[in-house]
């Protein structure tokens, strides 16, 4: 504050006005980030007295670069381009490498908050290359910490570290404490992100430390909020808002305006995750309006963004949806694509609350392809599991399986990546520490490996969650028991997958007083068989509602072909799994007595009564299945058979048969023939006990280890009265 007095002096002393020129743009400079409105107001000043003056280029440039640093500070990113670029244009001229440099270091700046790191980047190393060149250790260091920046922007933060890390050597070599300190800074957010939260606040402390030292609040101001943002990730909000209240008072201290908006942000997202709306709105509010008096779009958007949050969280969702809006017009604004992708998603995840569905999808398709053109799985995921819940709630359930396994693929890969990754870090470090000199330390680390577990089983949950609600749908997928019933006396489905989801399916239709059934086996077992299971439910219903097929052999051939044709296996491939991709299935036509049978590597049974006893006819499938590349046209061939009195059928995948004990012995395909053949004659519903019973204690204390799915029936043999003509 005495420098700032000093040039206020200065400025009132200047009689000339080249010294007034110059002691206007050195205030401005001074003020910086404390006081962007009145440094641009100095600045602009300061030009206005240069006008063309050819004799005071240089003064015209130090005003633009000084113009360039307050307006960025506004977030007026594409003025401050143009004073940056200005000041470079003007410092080529007077041949000025040093001041060249500095300007490069400028564009570079305003490109890294418009998030365009390549052409910041771009610019660092050229200014690095300068600073060398002049042999500026300095600014050699700085340059190198911006382009750790840009590494740390493209989460590249084993690059960052690097950069940060020889940045913070020479700061050291030259005994430069302040730029040591906010190096130290850097290179904890780092490892932070790495998720090595022992050397994160080894860094933080030690920048804290030299914050201190030199009376620097800002930096003690920083370093406390990083602090806090260690114990946020972490999931403990009480000890992150202790932190960021006290980082809240030291700017406040300093009239640091815009860090105080960004800490009363800070402070609401804690209590928003305590579902303390109160005051998560209240700070919010707060930070709104500093953010508006001051022009800090970015942040005004952001601050929208978290009270929009808190409404939709009390289930006020039309205000919800007015602030959302707001945020997506000013996200767009600033050119923040990641936050409009966010703010899609919530007006998305809005509109359904609201029972505006047919919004609620376009603007999730138009997140979704903003999502995947700018990479972000985390959003991504967001996006899908909103769109999924939405498309069952319109009935749309086999769009909504579809989706849903997309969901649960993407969110697998997120956490594969990320939390998986961060465990075993964290493992590692657990493990290898010496426990004599980092008691301490090791202490608090068990602490963030026990919290960690708890982010694991958590995670776990909800995956677990997700497949639980996978499984809904699939079986909103499945026949209708009631239209079963209608065309047969008896019957039942033996329906046991081997986890939540199945790779097996049954499938039923009826037309025109002809009806199909289906027992299919596809590809794997759990998320990527029900995934197969899903679509050839979806293009059997196709071949029959809209193809209007009618024989089951050129039903599975042209089944055949669309599995091909999806999977792109017609064209071959280097993906050996997705090449044997497919299904085996059987498929039954029944009309009247005549059954019409084609299989894929599937049979269908039939038990009869004899004198004898009980006889099982087989009718078998062909020894290939549905899907993968087999570089020949499949053909499938039909069985018919005409039912008599009686008879049952059964359609089957492999699961029974395969079935294992503890012993590691298989059911068989001999015993479970006998088993049909015993049981043929009871009840319906006897025999699917039976078939129950008979699992339960042939496995014991085994693992299923397949889907089973068995469907038995028998005909219907209720008679319909023919209409006769009414006796006048």
């Amino acid at each position: 504050m005495s420098e700032t007095r000093n040039l206020e002096d200065e400025l009132q002393k200047a009689q000339t006005p080249e010294e007034k020129i110059r002691a206007l743009t050195a205030l401005a400079k001074a003020l910086g980030s404390a006081n962007p409105k009145r440094a641009l107001d100095l600045v602009e000043q300061a030009l206005t007295l240069i006008g063309n003056r050819e004799n005071l280029t240089r003064e015209k440039a130090d005003a633009e670069l000084t113009k360039c640093f307050a307006l960025r500070t506004l977030s007026d990113y594409s003025s401050a381009l143009a004073a940056s670029q200005s000041a470079l244009a003007l410092y080529e001229t007077l041949g000025d490498k040093r001041g060249v440099a500095l300007s490069l270091m400028n564009v570079g700046n305003v490109n890294e908050n418009l998030s365009d790191y390549h052409s910041a980047l771009r610019c660092y190393q050229k200014s690095l290359a300068l600073f060398e060149e002049l042999g500026d250790k300095s600014g050699e260091a700085k340059a190198l910490c911006n382009i750790g920046l840009c590494y740390f922007g493209f989460s590249d933060y084993a690059n960052a570290l690097s950069h940060y890390q020889r940045g913070l050597a020479l700061f050291q070599e030259r005994g430069e404490k302040h730029d040591e300190a906010k190096a130290l800074c850097n290179i904890g957010q780092a490892f932070e992100k790495l998720s090595d939260y022992h050397s994160a606040l080894q860094c933080y402390q030690k920048s804290l430390a030299l914050f201190e030292e030199l009376a620097d609040k800002h930096g003690v101001g920083v370093v406390k909020s990083n602090i806090g943002n260690v114990y946020f990730n972490l999931s403990d909000f009480a000890n992150a808002i202790r932190y960021y209240q006290q980082s809240l008072t030291t700017f406040r201290e300093i009239g640091e305006r815009r860090s105080v908006a960004i800490l009363l942000n800070n402070v609401g997202t804690a209590y928003l995750n305590l579902a303390d709306y109160p005051n998560a709105l209240q700070h919010f509010q707060e930070s709104l309006a500093i953010k508006q008096e001051i022009g800090y779009k970015k942040g005004i958007a952001y601050a929208l963004g978290q009270i929009g949050k808190v409404y939709h969280n009390l289930a006020d969702y039309r205000k919800a949806l007015e602030i959302y809006q707001q945020n997506l017009a000013l996200q767009r604004e600033v050119g923040n694509k990641y936050g409009v992708a966010l703010a899609m998603n919530n007006i998305g995840a809005t509109y359904v609350q609201l029972g505006s569905h047919a919004e609620a999808e376009d603007i999730f398709q138009q997140a979704l392809r903003l999502a995947d053109e700018l990479g972000l799985k985390d959003v991504r995921c967001q996006i899908l599991r909103h769109l999924a819940e939405l498309r069952a709630q319109m009935g749309r359930y086999e769009e909504a399986y579809r989706t849903h396994v997309a969901f649960y693929e993407a969110r697998q890969e997120v956490f594969n990546r990320e939390t998986q990754e961060k465990l075993s870090q964290l493992q590692v470090r657990f493990e290898t520490e010496q426990a004599r000199k980092q008691a301490e330390l090791l202490q608090k680390e068990t602490e963030i490996f026990r919290l960690r577990n708890i982010e694991l089983a958590q995670a776990n949950e909800k995956i677990l969650s997700s497949i639980r609600y996978a499984s809904r749908i699939q079986n909103a997928l499945l026949p209708d028991g009631e239209k079963i019933s209608r065309a047969f006396s008896e019957w039942f489905a033996f329906y046991k997958p081997q986890g939540i989801v199945s790779g097996d399916f049954y499938w039923f239709y009826e037309v025109e007083q002809t009806w199909f059934i289906a027992v299919a086996d596809c590809t794997g077992h759990g998320v990527s068989g029900a995934f197969m299971s899903a679509l050839g439910i979806s293009f059997l219903n196709q071949l029959i509602a809209e193809q209007r097929l009618q024989s089951p052999a050129e039903i599975l051939t042209r089944l055949n072909e669309m599995v091909r044709q999806a999977l792109h296996q017609e064209k071959g491939g280097d993906m050996l799994a997705t090449l044997q991709d497919g299904m085996d299935i059987g498929l039954a036509k029944a009309k009247g007595k005549r059954l019409t049978f084609a299989g894929a590597r599937r049979p269908l049974y039939v038990a009869r009564a004899t004198r004898e006893g009980t006889e099982i006819i087989e009718l078998k499938g062909e020894r290939l299945s549905v899907g993968g590349y087999g570089g020949r046209e499949e053909k499938f061939e039909e069985h018919e058979l005409e039912l008599e009195k009686d008879d049952v059928a059964y359609l089957t995948t492999d699961g029974y048969a395969d079935m294992g004990n503890a012993q590691g012995k298989s059911y068989g395909r001999k015993r479970f023939i006998a088993l049909l053949k015993d049981i043929a004659r009871l009840p319906m519903a006897e025999q699917k006990e039976r078939l129950e019973t008979e699992m339960r204690l042939f496995q014991g204390d085994a693992e299923q280890r397949d889907d089973v799915t068995i469907f038995g029936f028998k005909l219907s043999q209720r008679e319909t009265a023919l209409s006769e003509p009414l006796e006048r």
